[in-house]
């Protein structure tokens, strides 16, 4: 299983403009716990991963170092950095494109 891209737990949040107190009562933990995780200082649950993909609106799997260094390698061709939504749009696309392709095949 790849490993918690914690950078991306931060960016998300502050892409959403989710202030780190909300989402620390929304996780019922405090806020010194949810800079520990976002820094990864701390290792966040699957339980926890979970609460903030829906705070967050995406899948967990958007959370992964695999997903992330995947959508890193489309980024480099446009020659900038992609903001977290930008990454959960392209990730959306590339998951359709999928599910259409093996929708096609049947």
């Amino acid at each position: 299983m790849s490993k918690v891209n914690f950078a991306l737990l931060k960016e998300y949040r502050v892409e959403l403009s989710l202030r780190p107190e909300y989402v620390a009562n929304l996780l019922g933990m405090s806020l010194s716990e949810l800079n520990e995780i976002e820094s990864g200082k701390i290792a966040v649950t699957s339980e926890q991963l979970s609460k903030l993909a829906n705070i967050y609106g995406c899948p967990a799997s958007y959370f992964y170092e695999k997903k992330a260094e995947y959508l890193g390698n489309v980024h480099l061709r446009n020659g900038h950095e992609m903001s977290a939504n930008d990454q959960r749009q392209m990730a959306e696309l590339i998951a359709f494109q999928k599910e259409l392709s093996n929708h096609r095949q049947l």
